[in-house]
């Protein structure tokens, strides 16, 4: 699918050391996760990652069913519809991410 964003890719969201291990082709196929995606990107990690001004790494972005159901996922996820996420900055403290979230609510 390619780039969303100055900082992000389709890609991010779909790698999976799990997926990869247990040969699950974990791949976002509809128009209607890509746009999650695209949204959750626009509105909150790009701005976030723009605030910060340093690397935001995606350790969880999207899981296919089949990756879901290997990690032991309920199959309502959010995580199944590119709603949820789990990522990293190694060097920001709680305070700092609770700044950078109040900072992209006023960026939107």
């Amino acid at each position: 699918m390619g780039t969303i964003s100055k900082n992000f890719s389709y890609k991010e969201f779909e790698e999976s050391e799990t997926a990869e291990r247990k040969g699950i082709a974990n791949v976002i196929n509809t128009t209607e996760i890509r746009d999650s995606v695209k949204a959750l990107v626009l509105n909150v990690l790009q701005p976030l990652r723009d605030a910060w001004g340093k690397p935001l790494h995606i350790n969880s972005g999207y899981r296919c069913p089949a990756l879901n159901e290997a990690v032991g996922g309920v199959p309502t996820s959010a995580i199944c519809m590119a709603k949820q996420l789990t990522w990293l900055a190694t060097t920001l403290t709680n305070s700092q991410v609770l700044r950078r979230n109040s900072i992209c609510r006023t960026t939107r």
